[in-house]
């Protein structure tokens, strides 16, 4: 009789479910404990301990007084232990008075999160606060753990380095706003219906089970309700029929059991009164589409707005086998003396770009409110953030050089908003290109999902001379594949004490390069967890500002460098084919030390890639039926019967090449 009940209730539910409909899901309510206070502090103790220039005031508030700007104090309020399933704001009420900085003025910073992992530091959220006066205002700060054991997070109350005056904080508390939640668009990429059906496709940041997406859709023809099921991580559906035009497209996460809404996002796309051909597109597979064939950006970032590439610099660049560059100044892009029209200067670059081969990957990531470097001005254009952005957009849709638009790098959780924002307006202008956005934080991810058509990550393992592993590269990259979209990876290819060390040579000289071999298993080690770009960070650094410290320095890195291009160039078959490659096994390491797995090509030839994480090594990689691979750098030994032993004494890597599948040889 129990197990009878049971299957009742059972089919009774599942049949509760299946009668939902999208009015019902509709007027769902939001879930969550949005506005819990899970901590506080009124800094009512005199007893609080408390660093060199606080102290606690008699209307029971913290003060900070400094008048050398060669001082630096800041206060640490620990949490509690925190639910790394859910989003919290850090609220804090602050005033100051006479807050200067002498010298160069740098945005005012007076609170951070701050996250140690088993007690030693490993992350922060540092932003400016914006004005702070004489009247009470509040400050905050959302965030959510970091995906890595050992977390814990606090409070950093303190006055910017290099800043004079005095500051007041009260009623600090931490607010608990429910499980964090994401629903990334993963389709149409673009943001843009440009024909055929009109489909959509959304990745949740858990395995979807019960769980719905509702949507509202609404047109210049007025709104529609869609309810789908979902399958892995990912919803999708066909929204009908839609006028030509701005679409708004309103998802929530709808659990049916407990009618409620546990999440809600809302994006702005278009619908294009015709088809048209698209510079640049993303498929259903990830894959950058241009020409109608797929593409492996394999690029650098060549400069910003203070250190300029000259043209022999993008000659260089592509005489060594690149195929695209990012210029953070791009607005400011120029070859020789200027026109005097910014616009003209940029065309006349992105010209001489596509006569060498060369694609754009065009920055706007200065275009927000408040940011040192935004433009204003370009060329006729004038205006705020967004109005060059649409008109940058505008002027360069057409160009055949342009590959893709650059919204954001390394933004905050708390800047997701706008990046998202500064994509919609800069995608419903061109709706021929997507979009790339990037973030070092991994915490943010997959948040940062809705801020771009494709992903990006910057994992820069090799900072100090100890430093030897590189499986930062996958803790990247399997952060980055939560979003469901493509990833361009960003690996380290510069010396970063560059930014420490800059004027004096010989400090430089003794700073951690990346070898010849770890510059090789970074992007393998990418491509292993499915990269679909590559753009290297930095060659300003590593060539142009090298060469103008220590040229000797600048040229041999170079070398180093070079070399990647024709790599993963000759990859490119093999990374963006569809092609079921043969299963991969490593044995003989412990895990992470060695990762390895194998691509074929559209015509059956295979390649595996192997990746060495650091630690000195011996790995067997068995690939069954091939037994007859061949060595691209001389790491690999074959012992025979599709057996391969992988050696590394440092982070390195490997590619094993063979011909057609079908052969049960190898050869």
């Amino acid at each position: 009789m129990k197990r009878y009940l049971s299957s009742l209730l059972a089919c009774l539910a599942a049949s509760a479910l299946a009668a939902l409909t999208p009015e019902e899901a509709g007027r769902f309510p939001l879930a969550g404990s949005a506005g819990k206070i899970v901590w506080k502090q009124s800094f009512d103790d005199p007893g609080l301990k408390l660093p060199p220039g606080y102290n606690i005031t008699p209307e029971g508030a913290l003060h900070y007084r400094r008048t050398d700007p060669g001082r630096y104090e800041l206060f640490t309020l620990r949490f509690p232990k925190l639910d790394p399933r859910c989003r919290y704001t850090l609220r804090v009420k602050v005033r100051g008075r006479n807050l200067e900085m002498a010298g160069k003025e740098e945005p005012l910073q007076i609170m951070a999160v701050e996250f140690n992992r088993y007690g030693k530091w490993s992350a922060g959220i540092y932003r400016p606060s914006g004005e702070i006066g004489e009247q009470w205002r509040q400050v905050s700060r959302e965030f959510n753990l970091p995906p890595e054991d050992g977390i814990d997070a606090s409070a950093a109350l303190y006055l910017h380095r290099g800043y004079t005056g005095e500051l007041w904080f009260d009623d600090a508390e931490l607010v608990a706003d429910g499980e964090a939640h994401s629903l990334v668009l993963t389709a149409p990429d673009r943001l843009t219906f440009d024909g055929g059906k009109n489909m959509v496709r959304f990745r949740s940041e858990q395995p979807v089970g019960e769980r719905q997406l509702y949507l509202c859709v609404t047109d210049t023809a007025g709104s529609r309700e869609f309810l789908f099921s979902g399958k892995g991580y990912d919803f999708f559906g066909e929204i009908g029929e839609l006028s030509p035009g701005k679409v708004t497209v309103a998802a929530s996460l709808v659990d049916p059991r407990l009618h409620r809404k546990l999440h809600t996002q809302s994006y702005q796309l278009t619908r294009l009164a015709a088809p048209a051909t698209p510079g640049c597109r993303i498929d259903e597979h990830g894959r950058a589409i241009v020409d109608g064939k797929p593409f492996l950006p394999v690029g650098v970032y060549i400069g910003t707005a203070g250190t300029r590439a000259d043209e022999s610099d993008w000659e260089k660049i592509a005489a060594a086998g690149f195929n695209c560059v990012l210029d953070y100044g791009s607005h400011k892009m120029c070859f020789g003396p200027s026109t005097g029209d910014q616009v003209r200067d940029v065309r006349h670059v992105l010209d001489r770009a596509g006569q060498l081969g060369l694609k754009v990957i065009f920055s706007q990531v200065y275009q927000y409110d408040g940011d040192r470097e935004v433009i204003r001005k370009f060329g006729k254009h004038e205006g705020s953030p967004h109005d060059i952005a649409v008109a940058t957009a505008r002027e360069f849709s057409a160009h055949p050089a342009l590959l893709a638009w650059y919204v954001s790098d390394e933004k905050t959780r708390e800047d997701i908003p706008g990046a998202q924002a500064l994509r919609e307006v800069i995608s419903a202008a061109d709706p021929r290109h997507p979009v790339w956005s990037l973030t070092c934080h991994t915490r943010d991810l997959p948040f940062y999902g809705v801020s771009g058509d494709i992903i990006g990550v910057d994992p820069y393992p090799l900072l100090r001379k100890e430093d030897r592993s590189i499986r930062m590269v996958s803790e990247f990259m399997t952060a980055a594949n939560r979003t469901g979209l493509p990833c361009w990876v960003v690996p380290q290819i510069n010396n970063v004490g560059i930014y420490k060390t800059w004027g004096k040579p010989e400090a430089y000289r003794a700073g951690r390069f990346p070898t010849a071999p770890e510059l090789r298993a970074m992007p393998l080690l990418a491509a292993i967890h499915g990269a679909k770009g590559f753009v290297f960070y930095s060659y300003f650094d590593a060539v142009i500002k090298s060469r103008r410290m220590a040229p000797d320095i600048a040229e041999r890195e170079w070398a180093k460098i070079a070399p990647l291009a024709p790599m993963l160039r000759k990859l490119e078959p093999f990374l963006l084919s569809l092609e079921k490659a043969p299963e991969v096994e490593v044995a003989g390491c412990r895990p992470g030390e060695v990762e390895a797995r194998a691509f074929a090509d559209a015509v059956g030839n295979i390649r595996v890639i192997i990746a060495g994480t650091g630690e000195p090594v011996r790995a067997v990689v068995t690939i069954p039926g091939f037994d007859k691979l061949q060595s691209t750098y001389g790491q690999t030994r074959n012992l025979g019967g599709g057996r391969y032993e992988f050696t590394a004494t440092e982070a390195d890597g490997d590619i094993l090449t063979g011909t057609p599948i079908t052969s049960k040889t190898g050869e």
